[in-house]
């Protein structure tokens, strides 16, 4: 699908993680062999944040709305839509957006959608956002929420071999879509290949580590196959976006990659001959795979390197499992509010 989206600004964009920090080092089994220690360099490994094995995505999301809320970025009453996009739900029904509404005592009249979805949940929030916007009050705004908890150890194996671990981080995000001028548009690309690479039978409701959650013929005999298959794909669809918006590459100042490791978002940047500082690859070292929350954290790191007030163009880039993938163009500026907020959670 390909879609440029009129009248649409982001106002807000906040990202929490836990204090929490665990290591490469402290997680794995002979993490000091000389196999680990090139994985840990090539990969990007270093810390990743955890929350409590008490805290759940809800919980994270109640936190997160309650500071906007509390901190006057945005008001209950302002409110028209929440999209929740998350791959660790608490529960199966209600949906998430749904318990928000009640924990928080919001309007009855708020539209609210959870979408489970991966790494390329950001950029597919993006875009129901950006639908939904064309259907409400030119006074109300859409929340989208991404945000996943669910990389606790198992209790009682607090070491595991390399291979075992999906070396993600807990983080979570909200950023905020309002109507804004003929100047903001949206461009947007999603596409999904279809396939059953990169499948999880269980999802959040089965034991993460356990057998029964990854299917090993499609995810663990295909490393190569779904790298290859990216390396080739993303590079192609970002330069399909610079072709379908009509943006320069010179224009984009900076690109939010998802990235579960360093590696693979250094090749997309030599293949496509952009500057590492544009194309940041570190987060991963600090943050773990923060699954699509890492995409709202990235543009918080450009935001600040940005040293004026002027409009400039970000792309944000996002691909995961069922080899969905796709990228927005977005319009930002330092007038943005932002931050990335530490929490006890």
């Amino acid at each position: 699908m390909k879609q440029i989206f009129k009248n649409i600004k982001i106002s807000a964009i906040y990202s929490f993680v836990p204090e929490t920090i665990v290591y490469f080092d402290d997680e794995v089994i002979d993490a000091d062999s000389a196999r680990n220690r090139m994985i840990k360099k090539s990969m990007g490994y270093g810390g990743r944040r955890r929350t409590k094995h008490s805290t759940s995505t809800l919980d994270m999301h109640v936190y997160a709305l309650n500071y906007l809320m509390s901190n006057n970025i945005i008001t209950k009453e302002e409110i028209g839509g929440i999209i929740v996009t998350a791959f660790t739900p608490p529960y199966y029904a209600p949906q998430m957006g749904d318990l928000l509404k009640m924990k928080l005592e919001l309007s009855n009249d708020i539209y609210t959608v959870d979408n489970w979805d991966g790494c390329c949940g950001y950029l597919s929030g993006l875009m129901e956002a950006a639908m939904l916007l064309n259907y409400i009050e030119n006074d109300k705004k859409v929340l989208l929420l991404t945000g996943d908890s669910y990389n606790h150890l198992p209790e009682n194996n607090q070491t595991m071999q390399v291979h075992m671990i999906k070396y993600g981080g807990d983080a979570w995000s909200v950023t905020v879509l309002e109507h804004g001028s003929e100047k903001d548009n949206m461009p947007m690309i999603i596409k999904s290949h279809g396939s059953r690479m990169m499948e999880k039978k269980g999802g959040s409701f089965s034991d993460f580590y356990g057998k029964d959650v990854v299917n090993p013929e499609i995810l663990m005999d295909n490393p190569n196959q779904v790298f290859r298959f990216f390396q080739n794909t993303i590079p192609a669809c970002i330069n399909e976006m610079i072709e379908y918006s009509d943006v320069g590459k010179e224009q984009i100042a900076g690109y939010s990659v998802i990235q579960a490791n360093s590696f693979a978002v250094n090749k997309y940047a030599e293949a496509l001959d952009i500057p590492y500082e544009k194309m940041p690859s570190n987060l991963v070292e600090r943050y773990g795979d923060a699954s699509a929350s890492i995409n709202p954290i990235i543009i918080d790191e450009l935001l600040e390197k940005l040293e004026d007030t002027e409009n400039h163009k970000f792309m944000v880039v996002g691909y995961g499992s069922g080899l969905k993938y796709g990228a927005a163009i977005l319009n930002m500026n330092r007038d943005i509010k932002h931050g990335i907020v530490v929490t006890d959670l």
